[in-house]
Parts: C-alpha cells; sequence; structure tokens
C-alpha cells in the first residue's frame, strides 16, 4: 500500500497531465514483475511439491 501511495505522489509532482498516467504504467509494470520472478515459480514449486508428496493420513 505504501508503494502505491508513494508512486501516486511521484506521479502528481509532475506538471503535465501524463506525469499521473505515466506513475500508473510504472506501477502496473512492478506487479507485472512482481508476479513473474516471486509468486509465479513459488506456486509452480508448491503444486509441485504436492504432486510428491506422500500423505498416508
Amino acid at each position: 500500500m505504501k508503494l502505491l501511495s508513494i508512486m501516486l505522489m511521484m506521479g502528481g509532482q509532475q506538471g503535465n497531465g501524463g506525469g499521473s498516467m505515466s506513475g500508473i504504467v510504472m506501477l502496473l509494470l512492478i506487479i507485472v514483475i512482481f508476479y513473474f520472478f516471486m509468486i509465479r515459480p513459488q506456486t509452480k514449486r508448491q503444486k509441485e511439491e504436492k504432486k510428491f508428496s506422500f500423505n498416508p493420513f
């Protein structure tokens, strides 16, 4: 949440009207990068561990 407020403040400080739009684009880019490098590999790893784990109970 703090990152969102920082990005919105950075976009609002620019004088032109396109500044807020570029801030939103940067925020979305950060979220996409975070997803592909952090969340997606972790979920794939969890699925593999679940597939190979043996639970007799």
